[in-house]
């Protein structure tokens, strides 16, 4: 579980190799657009996504649709091959601009490309 502290440390040292912040409430972030980044982190050093972030580190929130962690989880790992496992948390971050708390998800991704096999993952682009 992330503590506020470990959210807002994440939030203030910003995007890095392993981290990636993804808008979804001002617009919507496309099924399509989430699965890429899930495929592009899970192909190289793993790490961790957090849905719900605007690029400048501002928590603006997650669209309903993907607020269901279930659905979410299986979603990618139906689009992707071989499937991506997925760890994931809903987070509540108190924003002192903003007084309503805010919803954010942390996704963790580990490596998935595995020297022997050469299995790397890939994705369906289905729309969505």
């Amino acid at each position: 579980m992330t503590s506020e502290h470990e959210l807002t440390t994440i939030l203030e040292t910003g995007e890095t190799l392993t981290v990636e912040f993804k808008s979804d409430a001002k617009s919507g972030l496309p099924d399509r657009d989430l699965v890429a980044a899930v495929v592009a982190m899970a192909n190289t050093e793993g790490g961790l996504i957090l849905l719900g972030v605007e690029d400048d580190g501002s928590v603006t929130g997650v669209q309903t649709a993907h607020q269901d962690m279930t659905g979410l989880k299986a979603m990618i790992a139906n689009r992707t091959s071989p499937p991506t496992a997925v760890s994931k948390e809903i987070i509540e971050h108190d924003d002192e601009e903003n007084p309503q708390r805010s919803l954010c998800q942390k996704s963790s991704f580990n490596r998935v490309q595995q020297r022997r096999t050469g299995v790397c993952a890939a994705a369906s682009m289905a729309s969505g």
